[in-house]
């Protein structure tokens, strides 16, 4: 799964914390969250089997923005 987020709308802090939060809830799989190098915009990749996590994870990402 990807999320794009325009990035103007995100402060730094939020990123950090919610890179700490993503990573505890995806057991087998992982979170990656990355600056687009040519957008304005914050890139999360989520890979998991556990389709239940990859909601709490979507569900962290929307409490954040």
């Amino acid at each position: 799964h990807n999320i794009n987020i325009d990035i103007q709308n995100v402060d730094t802090e939020k990123i950090e914390t919610l890179q700490d939060k993503t990573s505890t809830l995806i057991e087998n799989g992982r979170v990656i969250i990355r600056k687009s190098g040519t957008e304005p915009l914050l890139r999360i990749l989520i890979e998991s089997d556990n389709e239940e996590a990859v909601n709490q994870v979507k569900g962290v990402v929307k409490k954040i923005t």
